[in-house]
């Protein structure tokens, strides 16, 4: 039986499961990948590699002491966990993979991170990481008196938009026809005072032109009106995440969204078991938040670990 079993292999599942090898815990990584979404790399026109410090670069430093320490891991995804009483009335727990596997350990961190839908936008695809993206804040310091894009509805979209707006010259907020910005909330509100952003509601998103990287958007507007082209140096495609923690579902209280509750520990309510990164409801979806909170789920689980022996 294993110490603890790490789930998820983006930033925090990577630095939980280093934390824990050296505390010399018997430690197992299991993710379908390594790297989490650092592995989607974003460039914008005029934006140069030295211009952004890259989640990436922490990630591989973390994926190569993985290497080096012959940490055991498993290229599978989870599907279920489920919880064993012992005699002695400590908890452990059963990992099934997809492929058939049951890993046995005394504790787990979730850090399975989140998934978002691909856009499904005509031209959408050619364009995927050359001049359209994810994650505004990441960039938005970089937009400084240029034109940026969001494309999405909701809180996340909203919040985006307001990222932007801080540095770049123009920002437009695309809300397809599907939905539209909430009202009446303080994003909301704050974002109908800025002079620099432009909402079009209820449009549609009929396409890209450009060159090596996505220079405008064809947006269809309502009421039979003709498309409007907006030309931009980024588009964001910021559509709301969901949270991959069913296999945990049961064993720890989650939100009404799916995301796993925690504490300042990054203690869940089930004993033994934590999580860590975007899966939680710390939320910010940035890599050293994840690390950070990474580190702390693996410090906990080492003293949940040290007061059961």
């Amino acid at each position: 039986m294993h110490d603890l079993i790490v789930i998820g292999g983006g930033p925090a599942g990577m630095v939980a499961t280093v934390y824990a090898m050296r505390q010399r815990l018997n430690v197992l990584l299991v993710t379908e990948t390594l790297g989490g979404k650092t592995e989607i790399r974003c460039e914008f026109p005029g934006i140069g590699e030295t211009s952004v410090i890259r989640g990436r670069q922490l990630v591989d430093r973390f994926k190569n002491e993985i290497a080096y320490l012959r940490i055991a891991h498993r290229l599978e995804r989870v599907s279920r966990v489920e919880r064993r009483d012992s005699k002695q009335g400590h908890p452990s727990f059963t990992v099934r993979t997809a492929g058939g596997e049951e890993l046995e350990s005394r504790a787990l961190i979730v850090a399975s991170g989140c998934s978002f839908k691909p856009p499904q936008m005509p031209g959408a695809g050619r364009y995927l990481s050359k001049g359209i993206g994810y994650s505004a804040l990441s960039y938005a310091h970089l937009f400084l008196d240029r034109t940026a894009v969001v494309i999405g509805s909701g809180r996340r979209a909203v919040r985006s938009a307001l990222q932007l707006a801080n540095s770049a010259r123009q920002v437009y907020l695309l809300a397809p026809a599907a939905g539209a910005p909430p009202d009446g909330t303080p994003l909301t509100e704050a974002l109908g005072d800025l002079e620099n952003v432009t909402v079009l509601e209820n449009c549609t998103i009929d396409g890209f032109n450009g060159d090596e990287y996505a220079r405008e958007v064809v947006v269809g507007l309502p009421g039979g009106r003709q498309p409007q082209h907006v030309q931009a140096d980024g588009f964001f495609v910021e559509s709301e995440a969901e949270p991959c923690s069913e296999m945990v579902a049961g064993l720890v209280e989650r939100d009404a969204r799916g995301y796993i509750l925690v504490d300042s520990r990054n203690l869940t309510s089930q004993a033994g078991i934590a999580a860590a990164g975007d899966v939680t409801t710390v939320g910010h979806e940035q890599v050293l938040v994840a690390v950070g909170e990474g580190a702390k789920a693996a410090l906990s689980m080492l003293e949940h670990l040290l007061e059961r022996r």
